[in-house]
């Protein structure tokens, strides 16, 4: 769904929503051992599962960030639904399911983030985080702001109006943008 053909080495990636790593796994091989990816995931299996992932492949250029990334920093509850790729801070995204688990979960912005990992050039943002893209997005002014170059890959797929709440948040950071046949908003 998401374009690795625009991949090149040494390219810096940022992965939010990495679930399991499969998004990681593609494009660490395509940035190669000067490339960087960033694979963030909050909820605690799937994240194992990346490390293992990682590990098994032997990628020495993927950092794994155990977190959910928003508009803010603090705590916050990460719903786990039966389908692992279905994990949500929003409650109401979620599932008509009753009584559905959740663990606490760190969250931060993608700017502090990368402040923190000393990160300041990004070539490619993928976010894939179940209806928290907006916030996302918010929390990633200055990144957006300084990285003017970067393609940004949202899915816009989890609630009705996403793509132009998407689209509109970036025409206003100055990025234009076009829309794939999955609902994926995509800088150009």
């Amino acid at each position: 769904t998401y374009d690795k053909e625009t991949l090149k080495n040494g390219f810096t990636v940022v992965d939010i929503g990495a679930h399991v790593g499969l998004y990681a796994m593609l494009v660490a091989e395509k940035v190669g051992n000067t490339g960087k990816i960033i694979a963030i995931e909050p909820a605690p299996i799937n994240y194992k599962r990346l490390q293992e992932n990682i590990a098994i492949n032997d990628f020495k250029n993927v950092i794994a960030v155990k977190m959910a990334l928003s508009d803010h920093t603090g705590q916050e509850k990460l719903y786990l639904p039966l389908r692992s790729t279905c994990n949500s801070l929003n409650l109401n995204l979620v599932s008509s399911q009753k009584n559905i688990p959740f663990v606490e979960v760190k969250v931060n912005t993608l700017d502090d983030l990368l402040k923190n990992l000393n990160v300041k050039k990004v070539d490619i943002i993928k976010i894939d985080a179940e209806g928290a893209e907006m916030p996302i997005l918010r929390g990633a002014k200055n990144t957006l702001k300084n990285n003017p170059d970067v393609i940004v890959l949202v899915a816009s797929y989890h609630y009705q109006g996403e793509v132009e709440e998407v689209q509109s948040f970036l025409h206003n950071m100055g990025f234009n943008t076009k829309v794939s046949a999955f609902d994926i908003v995509i800088t150009i």
